[in-house]
């Protein structure tokens, strides 16, 4: 599996993501210590 572990981490990578945890809700970047009311307004607005 390892290549496929490197093939995501390179996916990742050229999104943007540079650590963890990092959500993508409609194409738009939320990295770091996200709080509950920012997740859940960013689902609503993407749907």
């Amino acid at each position: 599996y390892s290549q496929q572990v490197l093939d995501e981490y390179q996916v990742a990578r050229d999104q943007g993501v540079t650590g963890t945890p990092t959500y993508l809700i409609d194409g738009e970047l939320m990295p770091g210590d996200v709080s509950l009311d920012d997740l859940i307004a960013a689902v609503k607005k993407a749907s």
